[in-house]
This record gives structure tokens, C-alpha cells and sequence, in this order.
């Protein structure tokens, strides 16, 4: 069975922190083969009002991401012209390639409220979740695996990351 992660995100703009986190999810986790998928329109926060258009997003991550192996920047959220959801992403994905394991990689911002995700249940039945994190949330985001595990099954892993002090939101100021 092929493994494969999934990371999606804004990506507004990427940088670095987001290539050195994936690469260490790649690694750690013996994946196939990497979806990078921005949003379009994203469910949990307005993209401020001067972002770039999602093809300038996902053009973005094509050039950022260029070096890495086994990667596909995939435009499958951006052409949905509207709100994207992890959930209908997954879904799709599996349907297209039912023997793959998912991986679904992200920030500890993002899984500290998954939870009130658009149908979490499907996403913790069909997929492991990684989580990397800044150092210093560290706990916080280990708490919440057990927390999540013991309450919905979710299957939770940690990724060890280099400690990279770098955000997008800085990046655009």
C-alpha cells in the first residue's frame, strides 16, 4: 500500500518553514509521495484583502517547492472556485486511489481546532494525522493527540521539525 501525505494550507505566501516541515514529514513518515494543496477560499480564516489570487498561490508553491522528489502541487482545492474543505479533498483522493494511506500534515495552529472542522469524523476514520509545532507548543499539541485519540479513535503522530522562527503572516509584513 502506498503512503502519501497531504499538507494544504494558504500558503500565503510559502517559505521555507513550510518546505523544511514537509521534508521532515516525508521522512519521518517513509511517504510515497506528497499532495501540496492550497486553498482556494478557506474555511477557517479570511485571507487579508491584499493576498495574492490562489493561481498566484499556487504558482507560489510550485517554484518554492520545485526541489523536492515525489511531490505534487496539486490545484485540486484552487479550481473549486469556492470554500475548501479537508474532508471533500480526502474524499476525493481516495476515491481516485482507494489503496493509499493518508497522511494528513499540518501546523499545530490548525490542529489545536480540528475538532470544528467540516466533517472531522471522516478525516480522523480516513487519515493519520501529523502534527509539527513550534517548540514551545509542544505539550500542548501532545495533550491534544491523547485527548483526540481517547475521544474520536484519531490516529495522531508528531513530527520532529528544525526550530524555524518563521510565519507567513511575518512574511507579508
Amino acid at each position: 500500500m502506498k503512503k502519501a501525505g497531504i499538507f494544504g494550507g494558504t500558503f500565503n505566501p510559502p517559505h521555507i518553514g513550510h518546505i523544511e516541515s514537509v521534508m521532515a514529514a516525508k521522512q519521518q513518515l517513509d511517504l510515497d509521495l506528497l499532495y501540496l494543496i492550497p486553498t482556494g477560499h478557506p474555511p477557517h480564516k479570511p485571507l487579508p484583502e491584499d493576498s495574492p489570487e490562489p493561481e498566484q498561490r499556487l504558482s507560489m508553491l510550485k517554484l518554492a517547492s520545485r526541489a523536492l522528489s515525489e511531490t505534487v502541487v496539486s490545484d485540486m482545492e484552487t479550481a473549486r472556485g469556492k470554500i475548501s474543505y479537508t474532508a471533500d479533498t480526502l474524499h476525493e483522493l481516495r476515491e481516485k486511489y482507494p489503496d493509499t494511506q493518508y497522511w494528513l500534515i499540518m501546523g499545530g495552529d490548525m490542529f489545536l481546532s480540528i475538532e470544528q472542522w467540516y466533517r472531522v469524523d471522516y478525516i480522523f476514520r480516513h487519515s493519520t494525522i501529523a502534527v509539527f509545532a513550534r517548540a514551545q507548543e509542544k505539550e500542548k499539541i501532545k495533550a491534544h493527540m491523547k485527548k483526540l485519540g481517547l475521544e474520536y479513535g484519531a490516529k495522531t503522530v508528531y513530527i520532529r521539525t528544525k526550530p524555524l522562527d518563521i510565519s507567513s503572516t511575518e512574511l507579508r509584513r
